[in-house]
């Protein structure tokens, strides 16, 4: 690795949409960053293993983290598709309601979603519904029109090669297995994950800033930067998985918007509750014809299962049945034989808050933790980046 420059050099651990979007605004304003991804390929966890959802803000208790940078982040994102040619399609979004009890819920989120500021949020009717999504049975919905979906895999791409362009280092294979805090700064001992632990060679490189951005291992992170941290902060990993189908031959499939059921809960085995929004359909983007549109592939999921490894994408996954029961409610011409299982994602729940977790070491002031970012992360990653930039390195410590 190059040597690091002594002024204003900044670490970021973690190569996922939010570790690179900060890196790129990083280097866009005259810092030196160097990230650090431990797998193969950037946002190749929680980044890209998703419904690829651009969520238009209505889940978030008002004034919170997610609220704001959700709402922001939306804007920016697609502001940002347009500009760099990510694919993305503006779909909308319905969340269905299936009887009166059901419907009452919504207005809950039709409420929060305006005092969010979300944009042309209403509730429809049975006929009006209908209307939008011919396959789709419910009593009633509540119809978002800003939702929609991206390519989450070129999204990374993009901002890599703009962080890369703006100067900043991105490495992958790259693990920090120690983390020493200095004076004015942190030395970081790197390994490369291509080789066995045993012959692993060590490089030891200083910086004045860290950012963890380090997903489900920022828990992790934090504790080897500040010991106190170990017992402060706990991600517990649950795992989302999908099925997909295809209505090529089945037009009475079809949909052509995100369609929701009402979110839904799942507690862990240690107690803590954590909200989802249960088992969905979404479109799957496809490039034809030298352009990008929706495909005659629909995402169904995810599932939530709180899973002991952080790197536990396949052990005990749930069958096709266990998706055709929840998809059906929306659906209720979908088959067992429609559905194949598809890809699986770890999100990052964070034990100790529901929202957002970004603040400055206690002990460190010059290292910033990013913990529980979970879903809207990916659509608020480009807030998430600015807030990073000018709450906390712009400010005088």
């Amino acid at each position: 690795m190059p040597e690091v420059k002594e002024s204003e050099s900044v670490a970021i651990i973690g190569g996922g949409a939010v570790g690179l979007a900060i890196a790129r605004e990083l280097s866009q304003n005259g810092y030196e960053v160097f990230l650090f991804e431990q797998a193969e390929h950037f946002g190749s966890a929680q980044s890209t293993r998703n419904s690829g959802v651009i969520h238009a803000g209505m889940y978030y208790q008002p004034n919170s983290l997610k609220a704001k940078l959700c709402v922001q982040g939306r804007k920016m994102l697609y502001e940002f598709c347009q500009e760099y040619h990510v694919p993305f399609f503006k779909t909308g979004k319905i969340i269905v309601t299936q009887n009166a009890e059901e419907e009452r819920k919504i207005d809950f989120y039709l409420v929060r979603g305006w005092a969010n500021g979300v944009e042309g949020l209403r509730k429809i009717s049975c006929n009006e519904l209908k209307e939008l999504e011919p396959n789709i049975e419910g009593y009633s919905a509540l119809y978002s029109p800003e939702t929609g979906i991206v390519d989450a895999t070129e999204y990374i791409r993009a901002l890599a090669h703009l962080a890369d362009n703006a100067g900043a280092q991105l490495f992958c294979n790259k693990k920090a297995v120690e983390i020493c805090a200095r004076d004015s700064g942190f030395e970081l001992r790197i390994a490369d994950t291509r080789m066995p632990e045993d012959k692993q060679e060590i490089e030891s490189m200083e910086f004045d800033w860290l950012i963890n951005s380090a997903g489900v291992y920022a828990d992790e992170i934090a504790a080897m930067v500040n010991s106190e941290n170990k017992n402060r902060w706990h991600v517990i990993p649950v795992r989302g998985e999908y099925c997909k189908y295809y209505f090529s031959k089945r037009p009475e499939l079809a949909i052509r918007r995100c369609v929701y059921g009402l979110p839904e809960e799942l507690r862990t085995r240690d107690g803590t509750l954590v909200s989802g929004l249960g088992v969905h359909l979404v479109p799957v983007l496809e490039h034809m014809r030298g352009k990008y549109c929706l495909s005659d592939s629909v995402l169904v999921g995810p599932t939530m299962k709180a899973i002991f490894q952080k790197d536990d994408y396949k052990i005990d996954r749930y069958p096709e049945s266990y998706f055709l029961e929840r998809a059906r409610l929306l659906l209720p011409q979908l088959r067992l034989d429609d559905l194949h299982l598809d890809y699986a994602g770890i999100r990052s729940e964070l034990r100790e808050s529901s929202d957002f977790l970004i603040q400055r070491d206690t002990g460190h002031s010059r290292c910033i933790h990013l913990l529980g970012i979970r879903s809207p992360g990916l659509t608020a990653s480009l807030a998430i980046a600015r807030f990073v930039k000018e709450n906390f390195l712009q400010v005088a410590i």
